[in-house]
């Protein structure tokens, strides 16, 4: 199997997770030898209508478990701080997760553990691999400050959906990369 990073950038209702779903869809309807272990880490999980699928229909509950990291979540549970509600309910999962999982972590910075799992990413995103383990790691900017710095320098893939960002596209390949 191969272990790979992605980061996938684009404003609110640009189709990032739309984007990632149909690769989820693809392959856990493909041929059977391909198939992988899927965790789904959002703060909309149990709302988020893209996601209605993985959720609602049985035979994809097979491939997919998604996890709820919305302050309602947080509220709802049964843990007292935010770090025992991340180690328990997010790290514990992919830490036993079966070899060549991949692990979607949506729009984290607005989960009710955002700091935890910003440190956990950024370590994820240089180590996971020696327990074959892949990130998808979706972001509203290209720049999001310490929850985006370690992706920039360990991502294979960078999936940027201008619609709103053309200028900071621009701007992001003239600086980093000197691009005209």
């Amino acid at each position: 199997l191969t272990m790979m990073y992605v980061a996938v950038v684009g404003s609110t209702s640009a189709g990032k997770s739309f984007y990632v779903l149909q690769k989820l869809l693809r392959n856990i309807t493909g041929p059977k030898k391909s198939r992988r272990q899927w965790i789904w880490i959002s703060s909309e999980f149990k709302r988020d209508k893209t996601l209605a699928p993985v959720r609602e229909k049985l035979r994809f509950q097979k491939y997919v478990f998604g996890i709820d990291v919305s302050e309602r979540s947080f509220k709802e549970s049964e843990f007292n701080s935010r770090e025992e509600f991340f180690e328990q309910h997010v790290k514990r999962h992919v830490d036993y997760a079966v070899p060549g999982t991949i692990v979607v972590a949506d729009d984290f910075q607005d989960a009710a553990c955002a700091n935890e799992m910003r440190r956990w990413i950024n370590t994820a995103l240089r180590v996971a691999r020696h327990n074959d383990i892949s990130f998808k790691v979706l972001f509203h900017n290209i720049r999001a400050g310490s929850f985006s710095s370690q992706a920039h320098n360990s991502v294979k893939y960078f999936t940027v959906f201008p619609r709103s960002q053309r200028g900071k596209i621009v701007q992001y390949l003239n600086s980093d990369h000197a691009i005209p």
